[in-house]
């Protein structure tokens, strides 16, 4: 838009048209693709534009530092799978493992529970929520199980290579369909070569 603008103005100085009129050309077609009248464009709805476009930019950087901040969380998540699968093998049970890895992480969010909120946690007034909202710990329970017993017998890249290539292909099953509720997002081409991608990125990790 800025270069636009810019090439505008040095063409109706050179041809002697008013500034303005050419100026806001290209926002009279926008505001007329919208239902609004073609001169019905204004100074205030270039400054709209801008405010629009200022925004997609503020959510695109927000959403690379959120990727970024993830992307740094899941880097604990290899010496999880080392941990627990050690823990497995030196209790000689995957199952003791998975309880002691739950007890520390519970111990841990009841004290950040306790130190974030004002006051004692109370349960909030007139929530009515699903049963199955419940059952997160449930699904924790045989994703850890399985990571600490295969990981001590085919290491922690082929593991969590495979973990990310599965969740990926069930995530996009769910956006398809929108289950539990989730916006639908359609399979699209990009989409399956992307898990493809992946696929094949998870048979070279795992070739030695």
């Amino acid at each position: 838009m800025v270069f636009w603008e810019i090439w505008q103005r040095l063409r109706n100085i050179r041809t002697g048209r008013p500034v303005v009129q050419s100026a806001f050309e290209p926002l009279r077609h926008l505001a007329a693709c919208n239902g609004h009248p073609i001169d019905g464009a204004s100074p205030s709805t270039y400054d709209r534009t801008w405010s629009i476009q200022s925004l997609s930019r503020d959510s695109s950087v927000r959403d690379l530092l959120l990727m970024l901040v993830a992307s740094m969380a899941a880097f604990v998540i290899p010496f999880q799978a080392i941990v627990n699968g050690r823990l497995g093998i030196a209790l000689n049970n995957p199952l003791y493992a998975a309880f002691f890895s739950f007890l520390g992480g519970t111990v841990a969010l009841s004290i950040l529970l306790l130190v974030t909120t004002p006051g004692i946690p109370a349960w909030p007034q007139n929530a009515v929520l699903p049963w199955y909202l419940f059952i997160g710990g449930l699904f924790g329970v045989v994703f850890v199980t399985t990571v600490l017993v295969v990981t001590p017998k085919i290491g922690p890249a082929n593991v969590l290579a495979a973990t990310v290539v599965g969740q990926l292909f069930m995530a996009i099953i769910i956006d398809h369909f929108g289950i539990l509720g989730v916006p639908v997002i359609p399979v699209s081409l990009p989409r399956i070569l992307g898990c493809l991608m992946l696929l094949g990125g998870l048979l070279l990790i795992q070739s030695r």
